[in-house]
């Protein structure tokens, strides 16, 4: 069973690359589970239901699958400060760290949940 942890990244305030990963009380966590898969991200439920952090932890997770959704003009992956630290990680070594469309909304509403499991089908039954 895979077992993802899933992420929104964005440029905080000051310039600081940022995650959200998202809890066991989450929409996001909940439709994982509705797909058949786990939330690797077992940190403790938060009240909006995602711990934010900074990149360095993500050395850390013991997750095979990292899936996230960053805007285009907004990607923290691909700045140059955070660049060493993203392309060493075993998952994206490993070929799976996967972008979700960045349009995919993971804060509620039917046309959230459903834009948002097109894009895990659309990402993990790939062939």
């Amino acid at each position: 069973m895979r077992r993802p942890v899933f992420a929104q990244a964005f440029t905080a305030r000051g310039g600081a690359p940022t995650m959200r990963l998202f809890t066991s009380n989450s929409m996001v966590s909940e439709l994982l589970t509705q797909a058949g898969l786990v939330n690797a991200w077992t940190a403790r439920p938060e009240p909006y239901g995602l711990t934010e952090v900074s990149p360095e932890p993500l050395s850390a997770l013991k997750a095979r699958t990292f899936l996230y959704v960053a805007q285009g003009e907004d990607n923290v992956f691909a700045a140059s400060s955070v660049r060493p630290l993203w392309q060493g990680l075993g998952f994206v070594k490993a070929g799976q760290a996967d972008p979700l469309n960045e349009k995919t909304w993971t804060f509620g509403g039917p046309l959230g949940a459903v834009t948002l499991m097109n894009e895990l089908s659309r990402r993990l039954l790939r062939p």
